[in-house]
């Protein structure tokens, strides 16, 4: 059993206040007090520090991935969102996305199980988002435990070789490239139909869109399923983060990953039972989740 607080959490500000809001609809859903939830949410969204950014291009990628490199039938799917505009773009989960958008969660409904349903349903496993500008700089931004990280690399550090094979995918004519990159050797289908010079995660510099992108072992698999031509209005929070370079970065997850357990107790959270059985879980977990995206090198000391 674990006792603590949404004050010695210390955790993001936007699941602190989930977790608040939470909280107060059980209590005034107790009193009948539906109106009071609405105030409380108002109230709250004032202390997040946010902006509106507005995309003409949404494009859909559904991401076929492997989180064990030992195990085929851990394959998982998720979809995921590329939002476009003349000068800029932002890579997120589809689920991060409606995660961060607070007016989706159905407090209308007046039912505590329907908010807790929606949430679970919109779990995520990628939490990052990837915003590229004009600058020719990529962003990166992620959670690590409780705190939120950024590190930046030139958007043009990806080298292509194209050759002459062609295919048609999803319906759109698309000529073939390949690259290596995070320690990974990467197929892309693009369509020189589409002058846009993107793509899923970190792909671009192709001249035109990347429909298809997969790495040589199947691992992890992009393919485009929609793309929209409709304005999308997001809200693009607005969070302190941490600025590191991507060697260190990838350390310090990994240095998480494999202390979970030691981070807790550095959080005050106290276990008070079963703690071999929580130790046991969190190393199933990692265990489990051997397969990242990209093998970065450590950091030189």
């Amino acid at each position: 059993m674990l006792s603590t607080d949404t004050n010695k959490l210390n955790l993001p500000l936007r699941e602190v206040f989930k977790i608040r809001i939470f909280i107060f609809i059980q209590y005034t859903m107790s009193l009948n007090l539906r109106f009071c939830i609405v105030t409380a949410l108002l109230i709250n969204i004032s202390t997040i520090s946010a902006q509106n950014k507005i995309y003409k291009f949404q494009c859909t990628y559904k991401l076929d991935y492997q989180p064990d490199s030992t195990d085929r039938a851990s394959k998982r799917s998720e979809n995921m969102f590329l939002f476009l505009n003349e000068n800029s773009s932002l890579f997120k989960s589809e689920n991060l996305n409606k995660n961060d958008s607070v007016d989706l969660i159905p407090f209308g409904s007046g039912d505590l199980n329907s908010i807790l349903n929606y949430l679970q349903s919109i779990k995520t496993n990628f939490k990052y988002t990837i915003t590229m500008d004009s600058s020719y700089e990529l962003i990166y931004t992620d959670y690590i435990d409780r705190e939120v990280y950024e590190y930046r690399e030139s958007n043009n550090s990806i080298k292509w070789e194209i050759s002459g094979d062609s295919a048609t995918i999803n319906g759109y004519h698309c000529q073939k490239a390949t690259t290596v990159y995070g320690a990974r050797k990467w197929t892309a289908w693009f369509t020189p139909d589409i002058a846009i010079s993107d793509g899923p995660y970190k792909f671009n510099g192709l001249p035109g869109l990347i429909i298809k992108i997969y790495d040589s072992q199947g691992y992890y698999t992009f393919t485009m399923t929609s793309l929209l031509n409709i304005p999308e209005k997001l809200f693009t929070g607005q969070y302190k983060v941490i600025k590191i370079d991507k060697a260190k970065f990838y350390y310090a997850l990994s240095y998480f990953i494999n202390n979970q357990y030691e981070m807790m107790a550095m959080r005050g959270i106290r276990v008070t039972s079963g703690e071999d059985a929580i130790r046991n879980r969190l190393e199933e977990r990692r265990k489990k989740n051997n397969n990242p995206i990209e093998i970065v090198p450590a950091p030189k000391k």
